[in-house]
């Protein structure tokens, strides 16, 4: 594993290791001729959640909420 090669990338904080990786996905993208296109709606409406989630954090529910629910919700329907 590359990793375990360059000892000095162990010593990297959590954040360095994250903006590594994006420096690394942005080189690959760009030897390879991939462009990166990102959709403006989409930016507009990923700036508007993080924008209601700043203003109400507490009405954020969690992937495993979301989960529990959909389970019981399949065995209240008897489909599970």
């Amino acid at each position: 594993m590359i990793f375990e090669t360059i000892p000095q990338l162990q010593q990297l904080t959590p954040e360095e290791k994250l903006i590594l990786s994006n420096e690394l996905w942005t080189d690959a993208q760009s030897a390879l001729g991939v462009a990166e296109e990102v959709d403006s709606a989409l930016v507009s409406k990923l700036r508007q959640r993080l924008c209601e989630y700043e203003e109400n954090p507490a009405d954020v529910v969690s992937w495993e909420e979301i989960k529990s629910r959909f389970a019981e919700r399949l065995n209240s329907d008897g489909r599970a």
